[in-house]
């Protein structure tokens, strides 16, 4: 997936810094998927797509998982220190400090998660 990504982004005259935050999101958002969103051992499929506009590029993972809305987990309080921070919620936090916008719904029995990042292809490419 992180290949794909990053040669998706070079296809695309994408800058290589908003590759490897795709990259990174992407990786947060499967891993949790993985994880988390499936009771059965049965096969599976987690799509992930990057879509080019004029002043964003979107970033949607799509899986056939139990209905969860990713960005309903609430932001994690301030720790005092590292030994008090929380162990959850770390992945969405990084997501959402990374994108300029993340959106969810869920269609067709499938959780898509979209993040959108104000980079572009600079004009001309």
């Amino acid at each position: 997936m992180s290949a794909w990504i990053h040669r998706t982004g070079e296809l695309m005259g994408l800058p290589d810094a908003l590759g490897s935050e795709f990259d990174l999101c992407a990786n947060e958002a499967v891993t949790n998927i993985i994880r988390y969103a499936y009771e059965d051992s049965a096969s599976h499929r987690i799509s992930v797509r990057i879509r080019q506009a004029l002043d964003h590029v979107d970033l949607e993972v799509e899986d056939d998982g139990r209905p969860f809305n990713p960005l309903e987990f609430p932001p994690a309080a301030l720790a005092s220190s590292l030994e008090q921070a929380p162990l959850e919620g770390r992945g969405i936090q990084l997501i959402r400090g990374l994108m300029a916008e993340c959106r969810y719904q869920r269609r067709d029995g499938k959780n898509i998660l979209t993040m959108v990042s104000r980079s572009r292809a600079p004009v001309g490419q």
